[in-house]
């Protein structure tokens, strides 16, 4: 039974509105939410004094309707609803008042706060300075390319070059921009299947012959031959030009202008290649090991290397491989060139290093007939280690305290705070956070862009929506409000369990609830269903605002299941924040200075810092600052639950969802006690979540809309 109360200026007056059979209370779940919220559907009718009550009222008045019910043998206040008199449709002569009300609820507020733009420096949240280091970048330039390879520890990536060709290349690199030239090996092309006789291999640079002493390449009067200098020198493969050393030299990956040899036993061809290869570090250091560095040259060959003011040469010989390893098997570091002498069609393979080392692709997009690496090694890593510089990042804001500051200036009756009663996820080591204390802490993105970092940000915009939308597409988080006011974010897992990470919450069973008049249970007949295919998108991509390089750039999500649809791709890009600090300090020119850095900070003695996290993906390991901010920690730790279906690629890998979304849709009707729509609820299919949920007010039926696991 349900009776009606106005609220008007906060007091409340007894009504009597006349409302037809067919008025319900809905719950429905807000857009893109887990929440619900609910509303009065149907039209109320105030006569007589009830007319007079709203008539009179002044003309700003807020009417707050009440509606309470008697199931607990009292009245108790079931749900609000709200109007104006811009609202209401008026008949004087009549004194009849129609309405239809707006649903009133604790989310009001925030909803219509969401995209409110607030600067974060004038909300002053309390501040919480992070560490971080300045790594200091490793540069590689291969002689005559456009473009220059950089390297941070494992992560690596491209910058193009002001002057790609010069007139004197060895001493304008050596002498003018302080490179350091990396001799290499002269790589002839090939295998034993493809080349008769297996000519293929290093050759000395100089001598140019085969580092196991079996063959050379000698001119003789202006041709090349590949001699056997086991067998008397006699030739066995010829150039079949006479391009001279050109052929052996310049920018390794040109195919154009290479000196081709064919084989004198049969028609099989290979090719020589010698690159050029200069190397240095950049850093902020005087001194990196024993050796002083030099000033960074204001005209350098890159256009912007803002955060470095030093330079020191490097000798990379010991750490420089040239391989043509190759499969007939696809691998992610691509396929040799259709027009290669030897090995077209086949698939680069990544070589082994000795020890733990693992190499890291040089100008991997360029490779056309073979593939070349740098590995790192003890001597390296004490290089990169002495020329790093600790920062620390003086105006930073943790995520919790963000938000409490967003909601005093939207809502101040709904709290937040870093506890676990408000975020089990964010503020605890479940195993769905992998078991880490972690803080995620944003700063303007300015404070690590800027190299000189003296003077901190002035202005930082964000919206309320901004932090939800980062929450979602990085931890897979959601949000509602309880009923205590507070702010709650939790894993899309606890929403699908019925509010819990450690068991199903179920609030109602259909099942061993009877229906009074026949005896048998609500759920009888009525275990129909059909599937809702808009739920199974075949991808996700994720990007951040800005580019980063791979374990941050992360890679798609693949559904593996012949029931999704087609061409359906779901894009997650975090608008306002990018994570990757090492990018973002080394390439400062291709960051945009609005927005936030995010970071997953780690705490010891009440310092924040920012750790090293070693990030696999195939038989590549990446150590990168930040690391727990990084999209390949992210996937397989925050994102193998709620997926389409159970077979799924993540990281490159195959592998098998933890849980998968509910697209069985059943729709059940019963009279009984009111459940809880966020928990979940047993019918004849099984145990669903509910989706949405009527009560029609004149007798008290309950219909509900249930999602069920699709197998």
């Amino acid at each position: 039974m349900y009776r009606f109360l106005l609220d008007i200026s906060s007091t409340r007056y007894d009504v009597n509105p006349i409302w037809s059979d067919g008025i319900k209370k809905e719950y429905a779940k807000e857009a893109n939410q887990e929440f619900f919220r609910e509303k009065l559907n149907g039209t109320l009718r105030f006569v007589r004094e009830d007319y007079d009550l709203i008539n009179n009222s002044p003309f700003s008045t807020l009417f707050t309707v009440v509606l309470q019910n008697d199931s607990t043998g009292y009245w108790v206040d079931d749900s609000e609803a709200y109007f104006y008199k811009t609202d209401c449709e008026f008949d004087q002569d009549t004194k009849i008042v129609t309405v239809n009300t707006l649903p009133k609820d604790r989310y009001d507020d925030i909803i219509a706060g969401m995209d409110k733009e607030y600067d974060l420096i004038e909300l002053a949240p309390e501040i919480t300075p992070v560490s971080m280091v300045r790594q200091p970048l490793i540069q590689i330039y291969l002689e005559g390319a456009s473009f220059i390879n950089n390297f941070l520890d494992g992560v690596t990536w491209q910058q193009p070059v002001i002057t790609p060709s010069f007139e004197a290349p060895s001493s304008t690199l050596t002498n003018d921009y302080f490179f350091t030239f990396t001799n290499t090996k002269t790589i002839v092309t090939g295998d034993s299947s493809s080349l008769n006789p297996d000519v293929s291999g290093l050759y000395d640079r100089f001598t140019l012959i085969r580092d196991d002493g079996k063959y050379q390449i000698v001119d003789v009067s202006g041709t090349f031959e590949i001699q056997d200098l086991t067998d008397s020198n006699n030739p066995v493969f010829r150039a079949i030009d006479t391009s001279g050393l050109v052929g052996l030299n310049g920018h390794p990956f040109d195919i154009d202008g290479r000196t081709t040899f064919q084989s004198l036993t049969d028609s099989s061809q290979c090719r020589t290649f010698s690159p050029a290869v200069y190397a240095r570090i950049l850093t902020n250091a005087t001194t990196i090991g024993a050796s002083a560095t030099n000033e960074l040259p204001a005209s350098d060959i890159v256009a912007d290397n803002q955060n470095y003011s030093r330079v020191l040469g490097l000798d990379l010989s010991g750490n420089i491989l040239q391989s043509t390893l190759n499969s007939t098997d696809p691998t992610r570091y691509g396929k040799f060139a259709d027009d290669s002498a030897a090995l077209a069609g086949e698939y680069f393979v990544k070589p082994t290093v000795s020890g733990s080392e693992q190499p890291y692709p040089i100008s991997r997009s360029e490779w056309k007939e073979f593939s070349m690496w740098m590995y790192y090694d003890t001597a390296l890593r004490d290089l990169q280690e002495d020329g790093a510089e600790d920062l620390t990042i003086t105006q930073a804001y943790k995520i919790s305290d963000v938000l409490s500051a967003l909601l005093s200036e939207i809502d101040s009756s709904i709290t937040y705070a870093e506890s676990t009663t408000y975020s089990e996820f964010l503020h605890g080591t479940g195993s769905i956070r992998g078991g880490n204390a972690l803080y995620p802490i944003i700063t303007p993105k300015s404070n690590v862009v800027v190299g000189d970092y003296d003077q901190p940000a002035q202005k930082a915009p964000i919206k309320l929506s901004e932090v939800f939308a980062l929450l979602w597409y990085f931890h897979k988080c959601k949000w509602y409000i309880d009923d205590s006011n507070r702010l709650r974010i939790e894993h899309i897992h606890f929403f699908k369990n019925g509010l819990s990470y450690d068991s199903q919450q179920i609030g109602a069973n259909l099942t061993t609830q009877l229906e009074p008049k026949t005896g048998k249970a609500w759920g009888y007949w009525q275990n129909k269903y059909k599937f809702d295919k808009s739920k199974l998108p075949e991808r996700f991509e994720f990007s951040w605002m800005d580019d980063t390089s791979v374990p941050f750039d992360g890679f798609p999500i693949d559904i593996r299941s012949l029931f999704v649809e087609k061409g359906n791709i779901e894009n997650w890009t975090i608008g306002r924040f990018t994570s990757d600090v090492d990018f973002i300090q080394s390439n400062p020119a291709e960051i945009s200075k609005e927005g936030f850095v995010f970071f997953e900070a780690t705490e010891s003695s009440g310092t924040y810092s920012l750790p090293f996290v070693e990030l696999t993906v195939g038989d590549e390991t990446f150590k990168v600052q930040n690391g727990y901010a990084a999209f390949m920690h992210a996937h397989p730790q925050y994102h193998k639950y709620a997926l389409p279906a159970t077979d799924i690629t993540i990281n490159e890998e195959d592998t098998t969802a933890t849980t998968t979304i509910r697209t069985k849709q059943q729709e059940v009707e019963f009279a009984s006690v009111e459940p809880d729509p966020m928990q979940l609820i047993t019918t004849g299919l099984g145990t669903g979540e509910i989706e949405g949920m009527e009560i029609t007010l004149s007798n008290g039926t309950i219909k509900i809309q249930v999602a069920h696991d699709t197998e």
